[in-house]
């Protein structure tokens, strides 16, 4: 599985890192932590994505 940083993340939804960090929260995208650092699933966040854009 393919992750992504919080910061690529938001650059690819065209949102702030804390719009990211609350779907995190809300377990919309999976994210791990690796250390200090949080990264997210690629395929959750593509996912998220075609269901935000009604794909």
């Amino acid at each position: 599985m393919e992750y992504i940083s919080i910061s690529e993340a938001a650059e690819i939804l065209e949102v702030s890192r804390s719009y990211i960090w609350q779907l995190v929260r809300q377990s919309r995208l999976e994210a791990q932590k690796i250390g200090n650092t949080y990264i997210v699933s690629k395929a959750s966040l593509l996912n998220f994505k075609e269901e935000r854009n009604g794909l």
